[in-house]
């Protein structure tokens, strides 16, 4: 009977004796609730992998946007020598391998954790602090999955009043553009020659500025980094809400294009002839139907996303600028036009 007992006891203990010396692959999450790019991390990329390996792929999770979590970040930053180019979430680390972006991390961790596994497994990573951090968790613990931010919560623009008040200004700003715009394309002609377009040239300077604003912001995107923003506003909570993207797309690669094609229209208005009374009709047309998508997106910052980017409103206050000076020119164009037609 006690030669029984002990078998027994022996078939409960060497199972998890043996689970517990398995070898097993440990990894560190950086992210953001905020960030889309994390959530398809969290929810699309992980689960399937925690499936696979169960307790062999064990994930901590550390949230940027708390001030124990960011700790932990900037000592990974500086423990893994990490670029600027490639700061940013999600971030997950490896033993000492680093993976930055949704699409490194699903490209390279069934890899790393295949090799690690072969390997004997692969011990959590020399952080500086991340011991404390993971003292007494259980591998159910640090597989957890991660809910997305609540969403549906009524921002309070209160809560920045410098970023909101700036914002606000913006989007009057823009509503007035738009008033001045329609008042002169609908205010009758005048007898004699058409006004001249004096001001055109003077399209180039807010035209710049808008097109190196939103050509940051989609290297930004691109590198899935995180944008400088300054002590006004939260960029990287409005580059990483749901209103980031637009059509499928961007937002800071439509802006590129759209200023990409303001610039082509602007520069070709500087020749005569038709074609170039259509491009100034043309980059009128453009930078209304531009200013229009900012007073959305503007819109969106204070009293929906809860959030400013200042290189957005750089953006859209250069497109305001462009919207007032070619409203001449383009009235005048088109005038012109219909005398040729005549």
């Amino acid at each position: 009977m006690r030669q029984l007992l002990l078998f027994v006891c022996l078939l409960v203990l060497i199972p998890a004796q043996a689970t517990a010396q398995s070898p097993a692959v440990h990894a560190v999450l950086y992210y953001s609730p905020t960030c889309p790019h994390c959530h398809y991390v969290i929810q699309e990329v992980l689960p399937p992998l925690a499936e696979t390996y169960g307790g062999q792929f064990l994930v901590l999770y550390v949230d940027v946007t708390q001030p124990e979590g960011q700790a932990l970040y900037q000592s990974a930053i500086a423990a893994f020598n990490i670029p600027d180019d490639r700061l940013g979430v999600p971030t997950m680390i490896v033993g000492d391998h680093v993976m930055v972006g949704s699409g490194e991390i699903p490209a390279q961790l069934p890899g790393l954790i295949e090799a690690g596994l072969g390997a004997g497994g692969i011990d959590w990573p020399a952080v500086p602090g991340l011991e404390d951090a993971v003292v007494g968790l259980s591998p159910e613990a640090t597989q957890t999955v991660v809910a997305p931010a609540p969403v549906g919560q009524a921002p309070n623009p209160a809560a920045d009043p410098a970023g909101s008040s700036l914002a606000i200004g913006v989007l009057l700003a823009l509503v007035a553009s738009l008033g001045f715009a329609a008042w002169r394309w609908l205010r009758p002609a005048q007898s004699g020659p058409p006004p001249s377009a004096g001001n055109w040239p003077w399209l180039g300077v807010p035209l710049v500025i808008g097109l190196v604003a939103a050509l940051y912001l989609a290297l930004v995107e691109a590198m899935q980094a995180q944008a400088f923003c300054g002590p006004v506003g939260d960029c990287v909570a409005v580059q990483a809400s749901q209103y980031a993207t637009l059509l499928g797309l961007p937002v800071a690669w439509l802006g590129v294009a759209g200023y990409g094609l303001i610039a082509l229209g602007w520069l070709l208005g500087f020749g005569g002839g038709v074609r170039g009374l259509l491009a100034r009709v043309a980059v009128s047309v453009l930078t209304g139907f531009g200013s229009l998508v900012f007073v959305y997106l503007t819109y969106l910052e204070p009293f929906v996303i809860g959030a400013v980017c200042l290189w957005c409103l750089l953006s859209a206050t250069s497109m305001a600028i462009l919207l007032v000076l070619s409203a001449g020119p383009g009235r005048s164009a088109s005038l012109q036009l219909k005398r040729i037609n005549r």
